[in-house]
């Protein structure tokens, strides 16, 4: 991963042409590409230290699965899904956690209904909660 920092309020021409390309409207904003420039996550605001590792690393798993690496994607996941306290992004690491079995496990139906039950009892009040509880949980 390489973090390139642009400020909003920097005229010099390579730093406008970043802005306008990802479409930064706000600052601090962070858009996660993978090695093709393929955006993978964005979020805007600043974050205290634990919590900004939390979201890279939610976009290092796509990243890895977006590559079809679901074991690394996962490692990614778990550990932020395990964070305690769980950090803001904490369910929806669980969620894709999930995603990720169910690709390393020939799509097992059974490994989303584990983590998916896991996301319903730990973080309930969550929306990854409700786009998880397909199964009327």
């Amino acid at each position: 991963m390489v973090l390139v920092r642009v400020s909003l309020a920097d005229r010099e021409p390579e730093a406008r042409a970043l802005i306008k390309r990802y479409r930064t409207l706000w600052s601090p904003g962070f858009v996660l590409l993978d090695h093709h420039e393929t955006e993978l996550r964005r979020f805007l605001g600043f974050q205290q230290g634990p919590d900004f590792v939390a979201e890279l690393r939610v976009g290092l798993g796509k990243i890895h699965l977006l590559h079809r690496r679901p074991e690394q994607a996962y490692a990614e996941w778990r550990a932020v899904a395990d964070l305690d306290p769980p950090a803001p992004v904490s369910a929806e690491a669980l969620y894709w956690s999930g995603i990720a079995r169910f690709q390393q496990q020939k799509k097992s139906v059974d490994w989303l209904r584990e983590y998916w039950s896991e996301l319903g009892e730990r973080f309930p009040d969550s929306r990854w909660w409700t786009h998880a509880d397909v199964w009327g949980n």
